[in-house]
């Protein structure tokens, strides 16, 4: 009876609507080689919608649910959910914080994704998985294309006739996700300058701060771009809102846009009826990039999208 009561939680748990990543510990303490695990989580919304999932899978009377919020070394704010099977009404004690090595946090799992996807591992493949994660991550969270995400990254940091710089500008992000950190173009005035992995000015830093409702939370924008995983989040934001500003998923109109910005491309639709040679270098790179990454999928076993 106790094994089909367990293979019952087990049934369920395949049936629910989690990550593989978040479903593998909790077979372990089904299946009785583990009596506690953690899940972590970006937002709290993802957090909660996992948490009401496994309380319906998960009876009380056997197990401990808890969630709570914390920080990395960072500042980074994270959600972990505990699950831990009950032994004579006790349960594991509650999480601990992420260790620290020197000054520098030890990367954190907060963020989930579905590592089997072909997506992900498409980009894992270029970028490593320190920086896939971050762009699956936001990507989903925002609705954006992450290989559109991966084809900026690419796009802003290599020249016109760098036909391999998806291999050359993944293979330094793949050993070190903070290389371009403090990479800077247009230096010398505030409002053009660019920096970071994604190449965020401080305008438009300003703007998606405020698609975000950070308001005095914010991080300064100095702090912001230096740092990989925030770049990403606020790319990814921005290309969601330049989606809704000019009403496509079209590539080369969004990367015209988050080049020159949507106005421009409204602008210039207007008059020419078409982008035309808005950013046509810029779109060009995007375009390269984006086409290869397509094909890496294609070798991996999927199709590109219709």
């Amino acid at each position: 009876m106790a094994q089909q009561l367990s293979e019952n939680k087990i049934q369920r748990l395949e049936e629910a609507k989690l990550a593989e990543a978040a479903k593998k510990p909790i077979r372990e303490i089904l299946n009785g080689k583990t009596r506690y695990a953690e899940l972590w989580y970006g937002t709290p919304a993802s957090m909660n919608n996992a948490l009401a999932q496994l309380k319906e899978i998960l009876p009380e009377n056997e197990f401990s649910i808890k969630n709570k919020k914390s920080k990395d070394a960072d500042g980074r704010e994270y959600y972990v959910i505990t699950i831990a099977k009950r032994i004579g009404g006790k349960t594991v004690p509650v999480v601990e914080k992420p260790k620290v090595a020197g000054k520098k946090a030890i990367p954190t799992p907060a963020l989930q994704v579905d590592k089997t996807s072909i997506d992900y591992n498409a980009l894992s493949e270029k970028f490593g998985d320190a920086l896939s994660t971050q762009i699956m991550h936001w990507s989903n969270m925002y609705k954006v294309d992450p290989l559109f995400i991966a084809s900026l990254i690419v796009a802003e940091h290599s020249g016109r006739a760098d036909t391999n710089a998806l291999d050359i500008v993944g293979k330094r992000l793949k050993k070190n996700p903070n290389f371009y950190n403090n990479a800077i173009s247009g230096k010398g005035d505030i409002n053009k300058e660019s920096r970071g992995l994604m190449q965020i000015t401080k305008p438009t830093y300003e703007t998606i701060t405020k698609l975000l409702g950070l308001g005095k939370n914010a991080k300064p924008y100095e702090e912001t771009v230096a740092d990989y995983a925030l770049s990403i989040r606020y790319a990814a934001r921005y290309v969601a809102y330049l989606q809704k500003q000019l009403n496509t998923q079209d590539i080369d109109e969004l990367a015209a846009a988050y080049n020159s910005g949507p106005a421009k491309v409204i602008s210039t639709k207007e008059k020419n009826k078409g982008i035309g040679k808005l950013s046509l270098e810029y779109r060009q790179k995007v375009k390269r990039a984006y086409g290869q990454l397509e094909a890496e999928k294609k070798r991996l076993g999927g199709a590109p999208p219709e």
